[in-house]
């Protein structure tokens, strides 16, 4: 009931706009959704990236650390 009032109450409002009006904010939306996918793209990039580099410190953290207790297991004998 609330989400039908509201774009009941949008609608009416819209119908009130001049075409001109309409085109603008119709444009302005536009670009702006395009800047916002934009920028989510970079993030998730961004992302990926991060996620990489940490996949590669743990791999070298493992193989350091098997390196050194395997060097450990020589020393004590």
């Amino acid at each position: 009931n609330d989400i039908q009032r509201a774009t009941e109450i949008a609608r009416n409002m819209v119908t009130k706009w001049e075409r001109d009006d309409l085109e603008d904010k119709y444009l302005r939306m536009y670009e702006e959704n395009y800047q916002l996918k934009k920028h989510a793209r970079k993030q998730e990039d961004k992302i990926k990236r991060m996620a990489t580099k940490l996949l590669r410190l743990v791999s070298d953290k493992k193989k350091a650390d098997q390196d050194h207790g395997g060097m450990e297991n020589i020393f004590n004998r």
